[in-house]
């Protein structure tokens, strides 16, 4: 499955900026798209499409808020929005490589702190997709307002043999209720408050619903029985969002009529506070963000390269750097990377001396 995250420029033709969050394949995956006008709320779902045998690959999930100009990206199993917009469950994919891999010991303690396990347990309730990978769901409670996280020590049970599935409710009282494995080979309905465990029903033997239809969000598919050659849907706050075909590759843009300085700010603020806390993809993230909402500023550009050295590596830095910068923007940014030591670890590789002479000819120095 084809996911990436891009910003890019709309054509003037539309008059507003763009910005491309998802591509993929859609004879492999399928795109479902939820919206909210009165709460602002717009999810962005992509799932596989039938697949023929169990993979631990997540699905992927978008959420945008208008109102407070935010967005964050989710992978999870399946994920439930209540129905007052304020939480969001979902369900952590944990993985560990084949069984006897390096690694395994150390990951498989790791897996059984985080949901409070035993080994025998772990055993019992692993998933193992066609590379011998095993895998496990933990709940994850996520206020809106904040993105803030709660993981819930706990294995959520999965109801399907080839995809993941799973029955996650809300309560009027705004509590989770999730079927969980909590012995070998049997599972029981639990009701969470936060990581808080609130009652227990009855056990029951492990049973699958592969026919279980999930609705993440409490409205319709606005994609449902429309093709996806060319398809507009408007958005709170005169945005849209467009769903574009062309062969084997759907690209979906989210599109804003003008910028929103104050917002763009707070949002490279955040960027540069998540790079500090060493959470590079999510500070990418942001930084992009905090482009789509000032296109014009070039600082977000730049804490998109900060980002990209601490994780991607000089292909993708320089990347960025060609398609996302002006020329005079590339002179600055040239400029800056000579000087700036958040690339001394990069500058130690030929890879990176070789693209940084090709697009900063005027600032190369052998002595770098």
């Amino acid at each position: 499955m084809l996911v990436c995250l891009t910003l890019s420029l709309v054509s003037p033709a539309f008059g507003a900026q763009g910005l491309d969050i998802v591509r993929f394949n859609p004879k492999k995956s399928t795109l479902k798209v939820y919206q909210s006008f009165q709460e602002g709320f717009l999810l962005v779902s992509l799932e596989p499409k039938a697949p023929k045998r169990f993979e631990c690959t997540p699905n992927r999930y978008l959420i945008y808020q208008n109102k407070p100009e935010r967005f964050t990206w989710i992978s999870g199993a399946n994920l439930k929005v209540s129905s007052d917009f304020k939480q969001v469950a979902y369900l952590k994919v944990l993985k560990i490589g084949p069984l006897g891999s390096s690694d395994w010991v150390p990951k498989a303690k790791l897996v059984s702190r985080l949901v409070q396990a035993s080994p025998t347990l772990l055993a019992q309730t692993a998933m193992q997709d066609s590379d011998k990978n095993h895998c496990w769901q933990q709940p994850v409670l996520m206020q809106t307002e904040g993105f803030k996280e709660t993981p819930i020590p706990v294995i959520g049970a999965n109801l399907c043999k080839k995809r993941w599935c799973s029955e996650l409710q809300f309560t009027p009282q705004g509590s989770l209720k999730l079927w969980v494995a909590l012995e070998p080979k049997r599972i029981q309905m639990a009701e969470f408050s936060g990581d808080n465990l609130l009652s227990l029903g009855k056990k029951s033997d492990w049973f699958t619903k592969e026919s279980l239809k999930l609705e993440p969000v409490p409205r319709k598919n606005l994609l449902a029985g429309k093709k996806l050659e060319h398809t507009q849907i408007p958005l709170a706050a005169g945005g849209r969002l467009i769903v574009k075909q062309k062969k084997n590759q759907v690209t979906v843009t989210l599109l804003r009529s003008r910028p929103n300085l104050a917002k763009a700010k707070a949002r490279l603020q955040g960027a540069k506070d998540l790079l500090a806390a060493n959470q590079p993809s999510k500070a990418y993230q942001q930084a992009r963000f905090a482009s789509w909402l000032n296109p014009k500023d070039f600082d977000p550009k730049y804490q998109q390269l900060l980002a990209l050295a601490a994780f991607a590596g000089p292909a993708k830095v320089f990347e960025h750097l060609r398609q996302d910068f002006s020329k005079a923007e590339q002179k600055k940014a040239c400029a800056q990377l000579h000087l700036d030591k958040a690339f001394l670890r990069l500058k130690k590789q030929k890879l990176f001396l070789d693209q940084f002479k090709q697009a900063c000819p005027s600032s190369f120095s052998p002595v770098f």
